[in-house]
Formats: structure tokens, sequence, C-alpha cells
């Protein structure tokens, strides 16, 4: 009886070790092979980002003079379809910078950036990636993300055009010939076409031999040209 016990015993001991919890409460037997306990992943979501400035000295890198543009409207494209919009911050430490957070790692990614008035795209991908402006006719090229990346090197520079006048002085007569005492009228006419004013401007004007002024008859009209 002795000997019965103890074999019953070992097979107990065997039957316990054969059945286990399953990860939904239920148990395997003994032999059995489950392979419905699955486990699934996603990769880290990634993002972009980095900052708009002015190029002061015109080299298309970033320098110490260079300074922040805020309120400059960015944008995300993926494979031609707008994905996201922001505009750069105008206040606090971050001002000129933008981030584009949440993107899906394996998929390229470009930037636009949209010209600020009265400025011009500086000259593009002259340098370190880190520091110079890379939009090149107003977008950058595709990147394309890892898991987790953060990636803070898409910039863009804008210069501000240089502003000179140009001057054009016209001096028109109201005869070609004339006989003695009479009358000959000249008009003389200063324009502008230039990108700035023209500030302190003076113009002179001489007569020929044989010519007198007629008293009161010259009238000039000032202001800004």
């Amino acid at each position: 009886k002795t000997e019965q016990k103890d074999k019953l015993e070992s097979l107990l001991q065997e039957f316990r070790l054969q059945h286990v919890r399953k990860n939904n409460g239920d148990t395997l037997s003994g032999g059995e092979s489950n392979t419905t306990v699955d486990a699934g992943l996603v990769p880290r979501p990634a993002s972009l980002g980095d900052k708009v400035f002015v190029d002061n000295n015109g080299n298309g890198i970033q320098d110490a003079g260079d300074t922040p543009i805020g309120g400059v409207i960015v944008t995300l494209i993926s494979n031609g379809t707008v994905v996201a919009t922001t505009t750069t911050a105008s206040s606090g430490t971050g001002i000129g910078c933008y981030s584009f957070t949440g993107l899906t790692p394996g998929i390229p990614y470009s930037v636009s950036f949209t010209t600020p008035a009265t400025f011009t795209t500086t000259t593009a991908n002259v340098g370190n990636d880190a520091t110079d402006s890379d939009p090149v006719a107003g977008i950058t090229v595709p990147v394309t993300l890892t898991a987790g990346e953060n990636n803070t090197t898409l910039d863009a520079g804008f210069v501000r055009p240089i502003l000179t006048p140009q001057l054009a002085l016209e001096k028109v007569v109201s005869k070609t010939k004339a006989q003695l005492g009479e009358v000959i009228s000249y008009t003389v006419l200063l324009t502008n076409t230039g990108t700035a004013s023209a500030t302190s401007v003076v113009v002179s004007d001489t007569y020929s031999a044989g010519l007198s002024l007629v008293p009161g008859s010259v009238s000039v009209s000032t202001g800004s040209f």
C-alpha cells in the first residue's frame, strides 16, 4: 500500500507540473501548445523642426548676428499632400522656431516656408546642415525619419532686399526753334524708379547764352521721390 501511495503522489505531482495558467485565465493541459498569445508593437513617433531667421549678412548660414522671424507660415508635406500647418513662434525664448510632432517613421516629409513680406530667400545648402538654410524654391528636400527621431536641421533663412533710389532727369523744351522775342518753356522732370525714396535731392539747371529768364516764371514742386 505504501508503494502504491507513493506512485499515486508521483503521478499527481507530474499532473500539477503539466497544468499552468494561460494568459487569459484558462489552463494548459499536459502537452498542449497555445499559439494565440500575441503582442502588438508600434514604432515611437518622430518629430522635426527648427528655426526661420533673417540672414543679415546674406551668407546662407545662421550666424551670431542673425535674428529670428516670428509668425512665418510653415507647412508640412508628405508625398505632395499637406499634412499640417503651423507658424513660427512670435514670443518667448523660442522666437522663430517651429516643430511638427507625432510623425510616422519611414514616411518622407518636406517642409515649405511662406516667404515673409518684404523678404526674399537666401542661398540654400551652403554649409553645415544644422545651421544653413534648407528650402529651395520655398521647400526642403524630403527627409525620412526613424522611430523616435527628432530632426532639428530644417531651417529657412531670408534676406531683406537692398533698397536704393534710381533717379532719372529729363528736360523737355516747348519749341525746337524760336524767333527773337518768343518765349520758350522748359520742363525738368525728375523721376525715381528705384525701390527706396530719395531725400535731400537738389536739381540745378542752366540755359543757353542769348536767353533770359522771365521773372516769376519758375515753379518747382517739392516732396518725396
